[in-house]
């Protein structure tokens, strides 16, 4: 049988009045009939399919019969032409719907890129309440060079039916548009997203445009050359962009995967005024170039320059001044300021809006001398000016030490390694140079151990001690020999006619002492010396001798150690000049086996803003070990000179103020005046936490924050391209030690700055002993996040406050000018 079909099939290809008959009696065929088929017990079956399946069918010949498996009803189709039909009827009745039930809520299906045709894989559903099956068509307005159309039949009736429509068209932009949905008179809406071909670098443009153009003048050389990157491989086509009889032509390419550039072309002749500008948007990601200058109108106006301004140091990209103009034209800009002290202020680029409009100037140069400068920034004939005061060059250095020595003794001094040091201050071996007429405040703390004591000073190269600062000591417990308490020296000191060497010298010991260090540089004993300006007025108090008991409500009183400028300290009183911004700090050697906690307070006795409380505690297993912290902050004088002092607030115990009568221990109060336009914050922690742990961050509440530096969480920000005097004490309890350091934003130490930690002796775990983490920091080309980090703990350390701001831990950052 097979080859009998065969036999016929090849001849009905042979001859094109052939017969072809199927089946039984395959000679037999009537004489009408090209094909024919026979049988009486098998019937003819045509191709059998799904809808889908039939819809699918490209270019279906007029004629075509299918039987569909899954239509309502299941039968067979022939196709009119345009749509399917069932068998027999003429064409499918239109379908019918419910008014007000088209809905564009379906999905949109494929992508949407510029320039990329649309296929079949680009559909819309939308959906409609049907109520009988039939013929649907439907489409959408062209929008971006694309519509959504439908034609084809609904075989099934109910509400939420869902039609699809297919895009055809390649977009010309990128961007959202709208387009509006038609079927059965019925309307909806929805938005298509278009995406760009390529990524485009605006910010990287380069041209060969002219900069200068006049009206009637023919420019027909210049282009445009924008780079991308990611391109989809769509081919872009020929495109113009007008301005001022001016045209840019994008020359025809091809968007590469690996990036390239698109160029445009300038020609066309210039309309506009001359002087003026031409400026295009150019239609690959929106990007923004101009031919010529901008235009202005009005006044502009200068503001507050940015930035540190120092003689002699050269300046950088964060020494900025922003200007404010109105621009009545668009187009390039170039401003040149004066140049004064040796710097010039400048700036260009392209102004791509009419109406007000801010710009930045740059400062460069090395400026010569200190003193007040006066800029002109002239823009459109119009003119503004502003000032900058360049100061002088602060000098500082910080040195440590961080592996331990062996025991100390009377009359050696203690040798540094140097951490920081700048502009002719420099920290080698024991000597600690100074420059010649400059004030510095001086501040040192030694890790001792060994179950001993070491007191210590300042002093000059013949071993007197520097008038403006007081003496301190490092102690260990004799019960635990490595719980030290520690107490800075401290104080203000100005340098005579010549550079001056200094040391810290070991003045007297009890026992067997000796400087602690880890060799790591967790623990670390240090020096700084950070220059003061001269116009700064300050103050150094002491106390030398005991006192009797202390209690709650009552005043230190304090001998002068040195005073300046105004600033004067009187018995209990310490009066600060109105207007200025003072760094106060002070420390009590409290013993007698208690405590005693103490606040700068106003007339009214009010804590002061923007300070910390202090407390003094010696331990009732050896009541002259005494551990201390200090009180500190920066705090803002009001209109009229202002007496502040320092007030004993709570006392446990029958404490006192130890002094030995010669100056070898010595509490001690130091108010150093800040310039106004310095950046500092003060955070503080006065609740007690969990147990702490390494690797985690301390959290502060912001307490003063001035001039964009910030105090959040555990961040303290501080600005681009200044240099601050960092330190941080904390309250550790518990039996147990906690060391610290001042870290970046990648848990890296700060250059210039070293390690604290604080310990509470096993045998009275609420006598805490503390050493600041203490430095001198500058910041890079950025503001900068820094942290107080946890580096390693012993025991179950927590750190400790009251909750009623008693006993606070606390951080001071202050910018130094």
């Amino acid at each position: 049988m097979k080859k009998t079909i065969t036999t016929f099939l090849l001849l009905a290809g042979l001859y094109a009045t052939a017969q072809v008959k199927i089946g039984d009696n395959p000679t037999t065929i009537s004489p009408s009939a090209v094909l024919e088929a026979e049988s009486t017990t098998k019937g003819f079956l045509p191709p059998r399919m799904t809808k889908v399946q039939m819809n699918a069918i490209a270019v279906p010949a007029a004629g075509l019969i299918v039987y569909c498996t899954d239509c309502n009803p299941a039968s067979l189709y022939t196709f009119d032409g345009s749509a399917w039909n069932v068998l027999g009827s003429a064409s499918n009745p239109n379908a019918s719907f419910t008014s007000g039930t088209l809905a564009c809520t379906g999905t949109l299906a494929g992508s949407y890129v510029q320039y990329t045709a649309m296929n079949s894989s680009n559909t819309k559903t939308v959906t409609i309440t049907c109520n009988t099956a039939g013929t649907v068509t439907g489409s959408t307005n062209t929008v971006n060079g694309v519509s959504f159309s439908v034609n084809t039949t609904l075989y099934s009736t109910g509400a939420n039916t869902p039609v699809t429509l297919t895009a055809t068209g390649t977009p010309l932009a990128t961007g959202t548009f709208n387009y509006t949905a038609t079927i059965a008179g019925q309307t909806c809406n929805f938005n298509v997203t278009y995406s760009a071909a390529a990524t485009f670098a605006c910010g990287t443009i380069t041209h060969t445009l002219p900069n200068n153009l006049v009206n009637g003048t023919a420019y027909n050389t210049g282009s445009v050359s924008l780079p991308y990157t990611a391109g989809t491989g769509a081919a872009y086509p020929t495109t113009t962009v007008s301005n001022n009889g001016l045209t840019l032509t994008r020359v025809a390419g091809t968007y590469a995967a690996g990036g390239g550039n698109v160029v445009y072309n300038l020609n066309g002749t210039y309309t506009g005024t001359t002087g003026g500008s031409a400026v295009f948007t150019l239609p690959d990601g929106g990007c923004t170039v101009s031919a010529g200058a901008a235009t202005f109108s009005g006044s502009p106006s200068c503001g507050t320059p940015a930035g540190n301004y120092i003689s002699t140091v050269a300046m950088t990209g964060s020494n900025t001044v922003p200007i404010t103009i109105s621009a009545s034209g668009q187009g390039a800009y170039s401003v040149t300021t004066n140049t004064a002290n040796g710097v010039t202020f400048s700036g260009s680029g392209n102004i791509t809006a009419t109406g007000s409009q801010a710009i930045t100037l740059t400062a460069s140069g090395t400026p010569t001398t200190t003193g007040v400068f006066s800029y002109t920034v002239t823009i459109g004939g119009q003119s503004c000016s502003f000032t900058v005061i360049y100061k002088p060059v602060t000098t500082f250095a910080v040195g440590k030490i961080n592996s331990s020595s062996s025991t100390l003794s009377v009359g050696t001094d203690v040798s540094w390694s140097s951490q920081v040091a700048n502009n002719g201050v420099t920290v080698s071996g024991t000597g600690i140079t100074l420059l010649a007429g400059k004030t510095y405040h001086l501040s040192t703390v030694l890790s001792v151990n060994g179950g001993g004591s070491a007191f210590y000073q300042f002093v000059n190269s013949s071993n007197v001690k520097l008038a403006g600062t007081t003496s301190g000591y490092g102690q260990a417990s004799a019960q635990n020999p490595s719980t030290q308490s520690t107490m800075p020296a401290e104080g203000i000191y100005t340098v005579g006619a010549s550079n001056e060497t200094i040391k810290v010298r070991i003045i007297a010991t009890a026992g067997s002492p000796y400087i602690y260090g880890d060799g790591n540089g967790i623990v670390e004993s240090y020096i700084v010396a950070e220059e003061i300006p001269s116009t700064s007025t300050y103050g150094v108090g002491r106390i030398s001798s005991s006192s009797s008991t202390l209690s709650a409500g009552t005043d230190v009183s304090w001998s002068s150690q040195v005073a300046n400028n105004g600033v004067t300290i009187s018995g209990t009183g310490i009066t600060l000049l109105a207007g200025k911004t003072y760094h106060l700090s002070t420390v009590l050697s409290v013993n007698g086996g208690s405590s005693a906690f103490y606040q700068f307070v106003n007339s009214s006795n009010v804590k002061l803003a923007g300070t910390t409380s202090g407390y003094g505690q010696a331990s009732a297993q050896n009541p002259s070990t005494q551990s201390t912290m200090p009180a500190e902050g920066i705090y803002t004088v009001g209109a009229s000179n202002e007496t502040i002092k320092v007030r004993i607030i709570a006392t446990a115990g029958s404490p006192y103020i130890y002094g030995d009568g010669v100056g070898i221990v010595e509490s001690h109060i130091v108010a150093e005046e800040i310039p106004s336009t310095s950046t500092y914050g003060v955070g503080k922690i006065n609740s007690s936490s969990s147990t702490v742990s390494a690797g985690t961050d301390v959290s502060w509440n912001g307490q003063v924050a001035s001039n964009g530096v910030t105090v959040s969480g555990t961040g303290i920000t501080l600005l681009a391209g200044k240099t601050y005097h960092l330190s941080t004490v904390l309250s550790v309890n518990g039996g147990g030690l906690a060391f610290y350091q001042f870290v970046n934003s990648s848990n890296v130490k700060l250059a210039g700055t070293t390690s604290g930690y604080g310990q509470a002796s096993a045998q009275n775990p609420n006598s805490q002993s503390t050493m600041p983490a203490e430095g001198i920091y500058t910041v890079g080309a950025s503001n900068e996040t820094i942290k107080v980090r946890i580096i390693t703990t012993a025991g179950s350390p927590y750190i400790y406050g009251d909750g009623n701001g008693i006993v606070e831990s606390y951080i001071v950052a202050e910018e130094i000018k």
